[in-house]
């Protein structure tokens, strides 16, 4: 059986669904990639307005003031995490942990805050990848984060999807081309028109 060479259709059909296929699922990594550039909120205490961030603990859960001046814990972003009001001698001795203070916190271009900021810390790690993390007080008392890492891995992992799905989309069109080749040759025993 000979291998037909393909038509100028077949090539502009099987060119469409690769670079399809590939746009779509390049399309979707990104996405998945650039989902943790965001803010997010992190417990606040409810019986008074938060005003500043006075330390952190080495998980950038904040120690805050609170307009009354007590002092609160916030201990992170789930529904089950909440405030607990410390004295001054639980405060931390460093407002940030020297593995937060590993380089400058040259922080790249943030999202908007979700409102009118009034205090805020900025933080960076960069040991095997550079993460920066900012954590603000807003004007309504509630506290958010923001923290993001940046590596050689993201742009690798990148680079790989958009291969395969380049790979991936080739394939799936040739499969369609083929179908195609088949479903429109007669079968056996019947005439050519």
């Amino acid at each position: 059986m000979k291998s037909k060479r393909f038509s100028r259709g077949e090539l502009i059909l099987l060119a469409a669904i690769a670079l399809g296929f590939a746009a779509l699922s390049t399309l979707g990594l990104w996405a998945y990639l650039e989902r943790d550039n965001r803010w997010v909120r992190i417990v606040s205490p409810t019986d008074a307005r938060a005003v500043e961030i006075v330390a952190v603990s080495r998980l950038l859960q904040p120690y805050v003031r609170t307009d009354q001046g007590t002092y609160y814990f916030c201990s992170g972003v789930t529904w089950h995490d909440a405030c607990e009001r410390i004295d001054t001698t639980r405060l931390p001795t460093t407002a940030i942990p020297p593995r937060w203070r590993t380089c400058e916190p040259a922080l790249p271009r943030l999202p908007a805050p979700p409102g009118e900021v009034i205090h805020s810390l900025d933080f960076a790690r960069c040991q095997e990848a550079r993460t920066y993390a900012r954590i603000i007080v807003l004007a309504d008392g509630t506290i958010w984060r923001w923290q993001r890492s940046f590596s050689w891995v993201r742009e690798f992992a990148f680079a790989v999807g958009v291969f395969w799905s380049l790979v991936i989309g080739a394939l799936i069109g040739f499969g369609v081309v083929g179908l195609r080749r088949y479903l429109r040759a007669p079968l056996p025993g019947e005439k050519k028109p």
